[in-house]
């Protein structure tokens, strides 16, 4: 075992290859795939949120298109209610999937 003081604060210990993060029976391989999940879901969440600025920024999408689209003349007339849920479809066609939840832990 190392005797730095930095092996307190969480760092791998010297000579530890027997018991890598990637092993099951490492001390810190669960704290290990808990960080790159969070940094997956991270990474997700701002690149949707980078692309939905940028798609407004562009004006496919936004504010001022959806109500373009709302009063635009459609090919039938069509009505109120009608209008209303293919947009409420379209709209929800453009959200990311949410994520899978998650089971709590059980308390040990």
């Amino acid at each position: 075992m190392s005797n730095s003081p930095w092996s307190s604060y969480g760092r791998i210990p010297l000579g530890s290859e027997k018991n890598a993060p990637g092993d099951p029976r490492s001390p810190v391989a669960g704290v290990v795939n808990e960080m790159i999940r969070g940094r997956e879901q991270l990474t997700k969440y701002l690149d949707g949120a980078m692309r939905e600025y940028f798609e407004i920024q562009s004006g496919s999408s936004g504010y001022r298109n959806i109500i373009a689209n709302a009063l635009a003349p459609s090919d039938r007339p069509e009505t109120i209610e009608e209008r209303l849920a293919r947009l409420a479809r379209e709209a929800q066609s453009r959200r990311p999937a949410p994520a899978p939840l998650r089971k709590p832990r059980s308390p040990r």
